[in-house]
């Protein structure tokens, strides 16, 4: 498998080895519009939601945010490119350019410890029109 679009941006290492994976989040997938280019996933796990949204639209990007090196590893066999930061940080520049049909936090705005600052920071990342 290939990692040339996994970037870690200076995580320790326990941290990037951690995995959660799960079946997915349908319920929430279900809410997206029913055309859409482009889906950031912020917290996506092993890949899991992006999976699902293959499966929705086979044409679409898909793009994910993990804290796991483990998990990006998995996670970009599903996706377009996959970013190893820590979401309370400042963005990578190559992120912070591009718009989004779509915006996923499913399962990660609990374990922040300023969920709405993170979600201002990322809502300016979707297009017009768009959805979160």
């Amino acid at each position: 498998m290939s990692t040339k679009n996994v970037e870690n941006w200076g995580l320790s290492k326990s941290v990037t080895e951690r995995v959660y994976s799960n079946s997915g989040n349908s319920a929430l997938l279900d809410l997206l519009d029913k055309e859409f280019d482009s889906v950031l996933d912020i917290g996506c796990g092993a890949g899991d939601n992006a999976a699902l949204v293959k499966s929705m639209n086979h044409e679409c990007d898909i793009f994910g945010i993990t804290y796991s090196a483990s998990e990006a590893a998995l996670a970009q066999k599903h996706m377009t490119k996959c970013w190893t930061i820590d979401v309370e940080v400042n963005l990578p520049d190559d992120l912070s350019n591009q718009t989004f049909d779509s915006l996923i936090f499913s399962h990660v705005l609990e374990h922040l410890r300023d969920p709405a600052k993170v979600v201002v920071r990322f809502s300016r990342l979707l297009r017009r029109g768009g959805r979160l």
